[in-house]
This record gives C-alpha cells, sequence and structure tokens, in this order.
C-alpha cells in the first residue's frame, strides 16, 4: 500500500525508526495511551519502539500535521501511512475484539489495519441544484432565459449565470438537496492486510470506497444552504478525504482554505468579451486578497456564423511586441484567433491572453477564481459612460509569453464507468463518451446517452446538460420515481455529484447529451 490507507499513492520510503513515533502522533492522537492491541501484540513488544522484524523495511510516510483543519470526527484518524508488502481484501470486516480502539485496529501476528470511514464520512449527500447566481455586463443578452430557460428579469443584459461557485460573497444556494445517513452495516469495506516482513514493499491497489447505496433514516433538507456552509458542514462528503485536505493544506492561504475548489457558469456573449488574461495558482496566492489562479475551459453551446475566439499569441509574438501592439491599438491582431463551431472546447490555462468573442454561448470549468485583468475593451464605453478599466501593468506581469496559438481540443475517446477499483456498473444504454480537458484542476468529458446508466461515483463531480432531457434516480430507489422528487434535468441545468453521494442512475428516455466534469485523482 503506497500512501494513506484510503487511496493509494506513490512510493516514499522513511527510516523505520520513526515507524511508532509517526504512528501515535498521526494516527492516535485522540487518545492518551497507545490501545491494548498494541501493548499486547507480540510484534510491538515495547511500544512504542518499533518491531525489531522491520529492521531493513521502510516505515510510514510522513503525512503533514492537518489535525487542527479537520472536522474533529476525523481528527487523527488517517495517519498510518505503510510500507510493507500489502495484501488487499474486499469484503466485510471481520467483528473487532473488545480491545481494539473503535475497530480501527486489529493486530495479529500480522497487522491488520480496518479502513472504517469515519462516522462523518457515513454521511451521504444527495446530488445538488443551485439557484443561478447571474452577472450582468454589456457584453450580455437574453439567452441564459431564451435559451437555457433560467430565471432571469424580464430586462437587463444577463452575461453569466453562476451555476456552482464558492467564492466570497458569491454563493451558490441550494434549491434541492438532501443529507442522511446509511446503515454501514449493509456497505462493503476494505480490509488492508499488511504483512510485517523484512526486505523491500510491493503493494496492489484495490481501494473501495463506502457507497450509500442504501441510504437510510430521516433525510434533512439542505435548500436554502450556501455552498460556502455545506463545505463547513459536509467538506470530505463533497469532495472527498483527499480534496478536502488539498484545499485545508497549511500551504495554502488562510482565506483560500476550505473553498469549492471549481466554478461552473455559462456565458450569453452578444459583444465580445475584453482581450485579458488571468494569473496562475502562485500568483493569485501573493495578491490581497489571495485568490486562486484560473485555468478554464470554454465548451461552445452555439455560434453565430463567423464569431471568434482569441487565444494565445501568433507565433513570433512576444512581450515587447505585444506592448506595441497595446500601445497602438492593434492587441487584436497579435493574437491567434478562430471560428469555432458548436461542440468545440477550448482549454484556457491561466496566463493565456484571450477572448470570447460575440455571438457565442458558452459553459466554462474553471477554478473557483474571479480575477481578471483586461488588456484591451475594443474602446467602448459603460453604462455610465466611461470605458471600463485596464490593468495592463498586472495582465502583462501574469502573461505566459510562451503561450502561442491555443486551438479547440481534439477529444479523446474515453470510458464513462464507475472507478474500476469500486465496481463497474456498465451502461444499459448506449453511452459514447470523449475526453475533452484533463488538467490538474479538472477533467472534463463529453457524453451522449439514450437509456440508462450508473453515474461514476469516485470522486467529486459536476454534471451540464447541454442538450435533450432526463432524470437522475438513487440506484436504491425502487419506486420509478426521483428521489424526494429531484428537479428534471433539461439543456442548461447543472447538478454537483457529490463524492459521498449514493449512486446515481441517469435516465434520458431520448437521446441527450452532457458535460461531465471531475476533481481529478490527486497523486
Amino acid at each position: 500500500m503506497d500512501g494513506q490507507v484510503d487511496r493509494g499513492k506513490r512510493e516514499q520510503r522513511f527510516r523505520p525508526a520513526v515507524l511508532a513515533p509517526r504512528l501515535s502522533r498521526q494516527l492516535l492522537r485522540p487518545y492518551s495511551n497507545p490501545p491494548t492491541a498494541f501493548q499486547s501484540d507480540p510484534h510491538w513488544p515495547s511500544f512504542p519502539g518499533p518491531p525489531a522484524s522491520l529492521a531493513d523495511c521502510s516505515g510510514l510516510r510522513d503525512a503533514p500535521d492537518r489535525d487542527n483543519n479537520r472536522p474533529p470526527s476525523i481528527r487523527g484518524r488517517r495517519g498510518l501511512l505503510c510500507k510493507w508488502r500489502v495484501r488487499r481484501t474486499a469484503g466485510p470486516l471481520p467483528q473487532p475484539r473488545p480491545s481494539d480502539v473503535s475497530g480501527k485496529l486489529v493486530t495479529t501476528a500480522s497487522l491488520k489495519v480496518l479502513h472504517l470511514m469515519s462516522e462523518d464520512l457515513k454521511t451521504w449527500v444527495s446530488p445538488l441544484w443551485f439557484e443561478p447566481v447571474f452577472r450582468q455586463y454589456l457584453w450580455g443578452g437574453r439567452r441564459l432565459g431564451e435559451v437555457l430557460h433560467k430565471p432571469i428579469a424580464a430586462t437587463g443584459r444577463f452575461a453569466e449565470s453562476w451555476e456552482v461557485v464558492d467564492h466570497g460573497a458569491d454563493q451558490s444556494t441550494v434549491q434541492w438537496g438532501w443529507a442522511g445517513h446509511w446503515d454501514g452495516a449493509s456497505q462493503s469495506r476494505t480490509e488492508e492486510k499488511i504483512e510485517m516482513t523484512a526486505g523491500p514493499a510491493t503493494s496492489q491497489h484495490q481501494h473501495e470506497k463506502q457507497t450509500p447505496s442504501d441510504p437510510s433514516g430521516a433525510p434533512e433538507s439542505l435548500m436554502g444552504r450556501s455552498l460556502g456552509d455545506l463545505m463547513q458542514a459536509y467538506g470530505p462528503q463533497l469532495v472527498g478525504p483527499r480534496w478536502y485536505e488539498e484545499i485545508h493544506a497549511a500551504s495554502q492561504p488562510a482565506g483560500l482554505r476550505g473553498r469549492f475548489p471549481l466554478l461552473v457558469k455559462w456565458l450569453d456573449a452578444q459583444q465580445n468579451l475584453s482581450l485579458q488574461v488571468h494569473p496562475n495558482s502562485q500568483q493569485a496566492a501573493l495578491l490581497d486578497p489571495p485568490d486562486l489562479g484560473k485555468s478554464e475551459a470554454w465548451y461552445v453551446a452555439d455560434a453565430a456564423p463567423g464569431a471568434r475566439v482569441y487565444a494565445g499569441l501568433l507565433p513570433g509574438v512576444d512581450r515587447a511586441a505585444c506592448e506595441q501592439a497595446i500601445a497602438d491599438g492593434r492587441l487584436a491582431e497579435v493574437l491567434y484567433h478562430f471560428s469555432p463551431q458548436a461542440g468545440d472546447c477550448i482549454y484556457i490555462p491561466a496566463g493565456t491572453i484571450h477572448a470570447i468573442g460575440a455571438g457565442l454561448l458558452v459553459a466554462e470549468v474553471q477554478q473557483a477564481s474571479d480575477t481578471t485583468y483586461r488588456l484591451h475593451d475594443w474602446d467602448r464605453v459603460g453604462d455610465d459612460g466611461r470605458p471600463r478599466a485596464l490593468q495592463i501593468e498586472q495582465a502583462l506581469a501574469v502573461a505566459d509569453w510562451q503561450r502561442g496559438p491555443v486551438p479547440a481540443v481534439v477529444p479523446q475517446p474515453a470510458r464513462l464507468e464507475a472507478d474500476s477499483l469500486n465496481g463497474t456498473h456498465p451502461a444499459d444504454g448506449s453511452s459514447d463518451c470523449e475526453q475533452l480537458v484533463e488538467c490538474p484542476y479538472f477533467t472534463l468529458r463529453r457524453f451522449t446517452l439514450h437509456g440508462s446508466r450508473s453515474l461514476p461515483s469516485d470522486r467529486c463531480q459536476i454534471l451540464i446538460c447541454l442538450s435533450g432531457t432526463a432524470e437522475l434516480r438513487s440506484a436504491a430507489d425502487t419506486t420509478g420515481n426521483p428521489p424526494h422528487g429531484s428537479p428534471r434535468i433539461q439543456l442548461g441545468s447543472t447538478v454537483l455529484l457529490p463524492y459521498q453521494c449514493p449512486t446515481q442512475q441517469l435516465i434520458a428516455s431520448e437521446p441527450a447529451t452532457f458535460l461531465l466534469a471531475s476533481l481529478p485523482e490527486l497523486r
């Protein structure tokens, strides 16, 4: 087993002499004394000293001490980062002996680590629908309401609909969603058996996440709660234990810790957006207040004839040439541009000078950031009769001068299935899937479904409907009705599928197309 007991990581070796102190610090922090099982086990004759048989073995990986950032119920429960030969077997766990501490450890001639979910992770959170957060800008239009059926006002230029957002005062509010608990006895779990033998470690990864396929008890409505509030109350269930630790890492600026890492929006561009650039995560972390970087992916849902996108520098254009073009008012001439078609996807890494052109209706998946530096705004004025502010110096400082032309991505064949380590759920209906984007911040896939299938349940995901209609049902629901009357999915719908979510069946009576944005697996 490489890394933490709940998910594999690459091999990391440490001196065996540090095994017991790290074990007591990382795993047993809530307890003043070692468990009786350790005191009596023949492999641990003089706790906290390391077992003699491990003289030549790898020890524990020294995981960052982030206990203060964890909910109390999981504080200190995710240590035991072992490096020996590991054999994993999935199935029901043996009953813990009375001497064990809450069933977390069982020791015999070999050490067995029972990967039990914490009390927090015995909570499930249903799919979440949110109220959109609208932004009106001078370049916006009316298609968010007319095409995507968003509840916009009767007048105004609606430019953006923020579907999933946790960014300071900008918060998604739950329109429909529930949380509850399930009967842990009915769930499949994974036993980690660690053989304490000398020599190099080998491992097999076969992680099995508890999936609440049989929710029980009275669920709690989450209606009206903000995404930021849910991240405080249900963070591990929403993003998964590893991402929860990542976003609470000490390396994160204090103001960014605990933020939901993605932002999803729809954009209706009736005019060109400004030529602009976004900082990367390292640059944005130095701002006051700090922000995340902003790498983003655009999916073109509709394109008027001749509509353009600007993405990256033309070959041979450097900073000096760009500065001269800005001074001459011809920045667009030194940028790569093309006319996209509906269905095209463009990935814009942070630091890329870019703009969405007039006539495009776009779904955007991005890091949860709102930092933009304008270089050129087409010499137009705002509603107050004044030109909108430019941030040329800041933009030049964060621009990636090696970023040449950025064309539309070439879709790659992909598989839409549950995590193979978590059990594959083959499609009941037909499903064509393509990988559009894979980057450190998110992955983005597109698939078409006619029929029904179980959705992957191995990570936090966001489902975006591009065409057709569908519905979600819990796999445990046998009534033929969506659980608790979940809203119907249609063009423009966006649904957050938490990490700890009851297994969902997506049902489309006619062909429907979706984007599926996911938090990537952390390495």
